[in-house]
């Protein structure tokens, strides 16, 4: 799934973070792999490229996150 981070994202890096792709809930944990940047690249407005298993509840555990060089178009 790639879209824009709709919010600022909750929790802290050390552990997981929450945040919003249009919908769509994406829980980071440990083992989730940032590329092209790192768990702080993925602020409000940034655009992600999200891997990951699908929940019961609908949101996405993220096993990987790219976040997306908008310079690279």
């Amino acid at each position: 799934m790639t879209g824009t981070v709709a919010a600022k994202p909750t929790g802290t890096c050390a552990t997981s973070i929450t945040f919003f792709v249009g919908t769509t809930k994406v829980v980071t944990n440990a083992s989730t792999v940032f590329e092209e940047g790192s768990c702080a690249s993925v602020v409000a407005g940034a655009v992600v490229e999200v891997e990951g298993i699908t929940q019961l509840d609908g949101s996405v555990l993220a096993t990987e996150v790219s976040i997306e060089d908008e310079s690279d178009d």
